[in-house]
């Protein structure tokens, strides 16, 4: 049995290998890691379209007739798909979906659909084989109530709302850019009525304290000594692929809670932990990066449920290594450091501790926000099941946020 294993390792090798020669990257890489390296010579399929599709929104209908795709494979279980993609199908009329293992079964697929970037070898392989188009999804700016993988809440509070969805790059890659950055380089420019509307999302965003996930209490918080100044450090997923991908790593982490005591001896350091770090005493497995930090001197660890809003509305700063935080915190005017290099850095809003030469355009913050919550994200009611604007995917998370605080005993939120 063991030596059947190793053959078939060996083919898969050689496959990658000669695929590998088949389709020499031209893109420079993000790093020397070789998984990453595959993922970036994967983007190669879709070098030659960079021109054509720059500054023109992406329409998933539109890419789907284009393609002639009718049959999609994928990695996300079906288990997945009933709370995180059962939303996304309603955007993608009469299209079949499939598990991309079953391509090796001699089922044919028009084209590929990640969430997120591919995470198996055997996707990169088939992808890399059969030149087709792919597509990569995350959820939305603005996704649902409760966290998607959290069984212990009601299905109901779980589906995703918004979803971003880009047919170049996974809109959190640094390393190569994907639709949202050629929209946000472009030459496109707002009207006064695109200006006003985004003006006006902003500020009920804000006032009704969304974020991407809604289910933490609405409080307000009291940390360290009052009167004096507040500054947040985010913590985030350990090794989440948003990190890898944004060019930040375990040192960025280290570095950025260095510069925020140093650059703020007067301050208190609010160092807030991912609300999926844990720390696991028996095995002493690491989730987050600031999971095991413990409070000293001016460093105040908050680990506690929390509202974003909340929290950002507490600090006079924030520092960042690719965290969503950081978006949130420009659209409640905050100052905002950043480590990383997210889809928000690099256009004139952030403090960057990096650079690209990629993105040489200069927004507003309703530029900003129009060109990636409403140009960019695509919009699904789970209750209606049809594609809708953002007005009203904040209509529907604020009435099922409610729902969900009663249901729960959650604190109502704070006007």
């Amino acid at each position: 049995m063991g030596f059947l294993k190793n053959i078939a390792a060996k083919t898969i090798s050689r496959g990658v290998a000669f695929c590998d020669r088949l389709l020499a990257g031209r893109l420079e890489t993000l790093r020397e890691d070789h998984w990453h390296a595959i993922y970036h010579r994967l983007l190669d399929l879709n070098q030659e379209l960079f021109e054509r599709r720059a500054g023109r929104p992406f329409d998933v209908s539109r890419f789907l007739s284009e393609n002639g795709i009718r049959r999609l494979a994928t990695e996300v279980s079906a288990e997945t798909f009933a709370f995180t993609l059962r939303g996304f199908r309603e955007l993608c009329e009469n299209i079949d979906f499939f598990p991309v293992t079953r391509t090796e079964k001699g089922f044919s697929a028009d084209g590929f659909l990640f969430w997120g970037i591919p995470v198996t070898q055997q996707s990169l392989l088939a992808v890399r084989m059969t030149r087709k188009p792919v597509l990569f999804v995350e959820g939305g700016l603005l996704c649902s109530v409760a966290m998607p993988p959290d069984a212990t809440v009601p299905l109901k509070y779980r589906y995703c709302t918004s979803f971003l969805i880009d047919d170049i790059s996974i809109y959190y890659n640094a390393g190569a850019p994907s639709r949202l950055e050629m929209l946000l380089d472009s030459d496109l420019e707002m009207t006064a009525e695109q200006r006003m509307r985004a003006r006006k999302l902003i500020d009920r965003i804000v006032e009704n304290n969304l974020s991407k996930y809604n289910h933490q209490p609405i409080v307000t918080p009291e940390y360290g000594a009052k009167n004096k100044p507040k500054v947040l450090v985010l913590d985030q997923r350990y090794g989440d692929q948003s990190i890898l991908l944004g060019c930040a790593d375990e040192s960025t982490f280290q570095r950025m809670l260095e510069a925020a005591v140093e650059e703020n001896p007067e301050a208190d350091i609010l160092v807030k932990t991912h609300p999926h770090s844990k720390v696991d005493q028996s095995r002493r497995v690491k989730t987050g990066y600031y999971a095991h930090l413990a409070p000293r001197g001016n460093i105040i660890p908050v680990r506690e449920p929390i509202n974003a809003i909340s929290l950002i509305r507490y600090v006079d700063k924030l520092y960042v290594a690719t965290s969503q935080f950081g978006y949130e915190a420009l659209l409640c005017g905050k100052e905002v450091h950043v480590f990383g290099y997210p889809f928000y850095a690099g256009w004139g809003l952030t403090r960057d501790r990096l650079c690209s030469p990629r993105r040489t355009k200069k927004r507003s913050l309703e530029e900003l926000f129009y060109i990636t919550n409403i140009l960019y994200a695509g919009y699904v009611n789970p209750e209606t099941r049809k594609a809708c604007e953002m007005e009203e995917i904040i209509d529907y998370l604020l009435e099922m946020r409610a729902r969900f605080f009663e249901e729960f005993g959650v604190p109502h939120p704070i006007h």
